[in-house]
């Protein structure tokens, strides 16, 4: 079994949210990352959220992962959807 590779975001109330990151790709020039949220202690999924992976000025190791508006996730969603996970590519 492949390892999940998890990221943890905070949210204004300060909770600790987990996301698996599911794959990144390119769309119009810029890359996204395609994330699935999961919460440990609900059975349900808390569905998959895409945003725009933005390099931070000054440090080449990180980056920034920037919210979308619903509009552009959808049309990100559809090329995932029918592209090859970039790993395969590689």
């Amino acid at each position: 079994m492949d390892e999940l590779d998890i990221i943890v975001f905070e949210d204004a109330e300060g909770n600790e949210i987990e996301m698996e990151i599911i794959d990144y790709l390119f769309y119009e020039g810029n890359e996204y990352v395609i994330l699935s949220g999961k919460d440990p202690d609900d059975e349900q999924d808390e569905g998959v959220y895409v945003l725009q992976v933005v390099p931070i000025e000054g440090d080449e190791e990180n980056e920034e992962f920037v919210p979308i508006d619903e509009a552009l996730a959808e049309k990100v969603l559809n090329v995932y959807r029918t592209s090859e996970p970039m790993d395969e590519l590689e």
